[in-house]
């Protein structure tokens, strides 16, 4: 889940350039050729029992949300939610 919201917003994208297909490409490639990974019996279990939990569904949900926003909407909000902390420590220890 997490290659594919990570990854997705560029696969439906129009490629207009060779270095754009060429790209593309690459990263198929590469996600193709991934390493095949040996999940320990009691991690798999975990994740199945979890699988339904609803945030976990909720937070996957922002997260695909998120990556496919542009970088500059991306970078906008999360300089908001950094400001908003920050001025709520100030005051946590002003008091």
């Amino acid at each position: 889940m997490t290659i594919a919201s990570a990854y997705g917003q560029f696969l439906d994208e129009d490629l207009l350039s060779i270095e754009q297909k060429e790209a593309r490409e690459a990263l198929i490639s590469e996600l193709d050729n991934v390493d095949v990974i040996t999940v320990p019996k009691d991690l798999l279990l975990w994740a199945r029992k979890n699988n339904e939990n609803e945030s976990m569904k909720n937070n996957f949900l922002r997260l695909k949300e998120e990556y496919s926003q542009s970088y500059e909407d991306f970078n906008e909000e999360k300089k908001e939610k950094v400001k908003s902390y920050l001025e709520k420590e100030a005051k946590t220890y002003s008091n």
